[in-house]
């Protein structure tokens, strides 16, 4: 992480209070929902996110009063901490923690919330979606001349520039011209890089986006590179470059499967699985060090095949 001079004292201090709040408002969430004791902790803990912005669960949980808080911001911030965690090795490893969810959760509910704000002012007919087509059109004509007549944008632009600025574009949603070097390279780092994040069986993109720029001189981002590896991968298997298999392959999911099914009735509810007793038995039986979360969640996203195999 970078932070901007003159106030990189005051950024820091303020990430450390965010990063030291978070594991807080994590217990906070916990007792509000009864973890341990709720056997629907997790579904009400997503609905209630799914429902609520940071700003909101902060005002609901009285961050600011509790910790000490100063800034709507930094109690926003440190609720979004709480969700998420902190696995920058090289940035304040000592405030490592695992978030209330993994990474793809957060990311699918923030698609949902970005979905229902958007359905709920559709419904109200609030801001773009309060305007008739005749009234889009015609605020879209009077954007583009008053665009052209200031030299805003792409009419301020020489031939030169809007060509760059194209080949930017497409260069940053992973359309570029990848030499066999070049995707060689990037599948390298991804190997290096597993493990090195939150998901211990999974490339690092973080890790993977510094490392590919500082190498080739670029300034690509992760999403960038995913594109470019999922679109051109095929490349060096045809080229011989050997691809490991995906961690979850099918005997990982049925030994999975195998497991849970004979830890039900080894914790609290006796006619489900017992996590706890599954987590401890799969990574113990593989070597791994996976969490409770990251196997419900690989376990829901692959059980569909083990009937398509039966």
């Amino acid at each position: 992480m970078v932070l901007n001079h003159p106030n990189e004292k005051e950024q820091l201090i303020a990430i450390n209070y965010k990063l030291a709040t978070a594991p807080k408002v994590q217990k906070q969430l916990k007792e509000k929902f009864g973890y341990g004791e709720n056997m629907f902790f997790d579904l009400d803990l997503i609905e209630y996110r799914i429902h609520n912005s940071c700003k909101d669960i902060a005002e609901d949980l009285d961050v600011a009063s509790l910790y000490g808080i100063t800034s709507d911001k930094l109690s926003e911030n440190s609720v979004s901490s709480a969700f998420r965690g902190h696995d920058n090795e090289q940035f304040l490893p000592e405030y490592q923690f695992e978030g209330l969810f993994g990474e793809q959760l957060n990311d699918l509910i923030e698609e949902s919330r970005y979905s229902i704000n958007g359905q709920t002012k559709y419904k109200l007919g609030i801001g773009f979606h309060g305007l008739t087509a005749e009234e889009m059109s015609e605020n879209g004509r009077k954007s583009g001349r008053k665009n052209y007549e200031l030299g805003l944008g792409i009419h301020g632009q020489t031939a030169e520039e809007r060509s760059e600025s194209a080949r930017k574009a497409a260069e940053a949603q992973g359309f570029h011209i990848w030499s066999l070097d070049e995707l060689v390279s990037l599948h390298e780092i991804r190997e290096e890089s597993v493990g090195k994040g939150n998901k211990k069986t999974r490339p690092c993109m973080n890790y993977v986006t510094e490392k590919f720029n500082e190498q080739h001189g670029t300034d690509l981002t992760k999403t960038a590179l995913n594109c470019a590896y999922d679109r051109n991968k095929h490349r060096l298997s045809e080229e011989g470059v050997e691809i490991a298999e995906p961690f979850w392959s099918l005997d990982k999911i049925l030994s999975l499967h195998e497991i849970r099914e004979e830890s039900i009735g080894k914790g609290y509810f006796k006619t489900k699985p017992c996590m706890n007793y599954a987590t401890k038995e799969f990574n113990e039986q593989h070597g791994t060090d996976l969490t409770k979360m990251a196997l419900k969640c690989a376990y829901d996203r692959n059980k569909h095949r083990l009937s398509e195999e039966e």
